[in-house]
């Protein structure tokens, strides 16, 4: 049950696992799996985890019979250290995801593996390798039809381009994004593109569209969020 509320409702999914403790399951399968879940939904809530004795026990079980499960384990491996600071590990783990997603054929973890490497080099100011592997991750996105994922890919390939001072591009990719999010009946997500492309023809010096795009920007009722269009 916590494995299939986990895209739609991983608070729920949290809760259902916290009822339970790893040292309850006696099978090793049942161990890695529980672990592997529990790391995915403490992600999912935005619970920072930077120890990895729990999807460890993920990570020693999984192997090529099993690349989709393994590439995840090792996906949230990479999660947890980046939480730590471990860029090395990060990047070791990062490339086992990658093999494994490839072998299993999935596409949105795929997508996942590249978003994140890009992740390591904002840190290291590195934008032009942002925007490479940030457009890898749009491009599995949208072969795999994964239009919420394609729009957050879109969304930092434009915040990047910002960060180059390219505000033209930035347009291109946001807008992009905003024809895109059509498709998507996520409020908070059309607010966000609204409010970039607000905030980006401010920066031109563009006042007229700024305001177009800020008074057509939905509320959200989240007031972090729509004290912005103010």
């Amino acid at each position: 049950i916590a494995e299939q509320l986990m895209e739609t409702a991983p608070d729920s999914s949290l809760h259902i696992l916290q009822k339970l403790k790893l040292n309850l399951f006696t099978i090793r399968s049942d161990k890695a799996l529980y672990a592997l879940l529990m790391s995915q939904a403490l992600d999912k809530n935005d619970i920072k985890v930077e120890s990895d004795s729990l999807i460890s026990v993920a990570t020693k079980y999984y192997d090529e019979k099993d690349p989709i499960h393994a590439g995840y384990a090792w996906f949230y491996m990479a999660r947890c250290a980046n939480n730590r600071g471990d860029a090395q590990v990060q990047a070791d783990a990062l490339l086992k995801a990658q093999d494994f997603a490839e072998k299993g054929e999935n596409d949105k973890l795929l997508g996942f593996v590249y978003g994140d490497k890009a992740d390591m080099y904002t840190k290291q100011q590195l934008l032009d390798s942002v925007i490479r592997y940030k457009k890898i991750s749009y491009a599995i996105f949208k072969k795999d039809k994964n239009n919420y994922n394609s729009v957050i890919s879109l969304l930092n390939i434009g915040y990047t381009y910002l960060n180059k001072q390219q505000p033209d591009s930035a347009i291109v990719y946001f807008g992009i994004a905003k024809d895109l999010s059509v498709k998507i009946k996520d409020t908070l997500l059309n607010s966000t593109i609204s409010r970039s492309l607000g905030a980006v023809y401010y920066k031109k010096g563009d006042t007229a569209k700024a305001l177009y795009y800020l008074n057509n920007t939905p509320f959200t009722n989240i007031a972090l969020y729509d004290s912005n269009i103010w």
